[in-house]
């Protein structure tokens, strides 16, 4: 889940968004976007970059948050930060490194072979998406399985 999906979401209707404040707190706030919902008051106040002013259904008022403190959206993994994919050796077989939000995981060619023979109309990027357990994009995989190539 990124930025763009989720204002997409938060335009159709209610979205649950996990985030870190700035005490350090964790909070779930569900909130929306939705012009039928959203009160007549106006929100035009300029906002520092990086943040966003969403209407929180429950308090029934106005609140913001900051991007790169957003954890999970709907439930599913926000990714502040682009995915980055590295070529890596793993016991002689070889791998991809996988590094999203400084979290690293490893996946082997065994780990991708199994996937695809199981579902062999999966493109690249569901391939990842399974394994991982994540929503990247196609894009994302894409432009990230290009700068590993640029890198070896």
């Amino acid at each position: 889940m990124n930025k763009e999906q989720t204002i997409a979401l938060l335009k159709e209707g209610n979205v649950e968004v996990k985030f870190t404040k700035a005490d350090g707190a964790e909070r779930i706030m569900t909130c929306t976007l939705q012009e039928s919902v959203l009160p007549a008051t106006s929100t035009d106040k300029k906002q520092p970059e990086g943040n966003q002013v969403v209407y929180d259904v429950k308090a029934e008022g106005y609140r913001t948050f900051k991007w790169n403190k957003v954890q999970t959206v709907n439930g599913k993994q926000f990714l502040t930060e682009r995915l980055s994919l590295r070529k890596v050796m793993v016991d002689n077989l070889p791998g991809v490194e996988v590094s999203v939000k400084g979290h690293v995981s490893i996946i082997t060619l065994s780990q991708v072979l199994e996937a695809a023979v199981d579902n062999p109309s999966m493109e690249v990027y569901e391939l990842y998406n399974k394994i991982l357990g994540t929503d990247f994009t196609k894009q994302e995989v894409d432009q990230a399985m290009k700068e590993a190539e640029s890198d070896s």
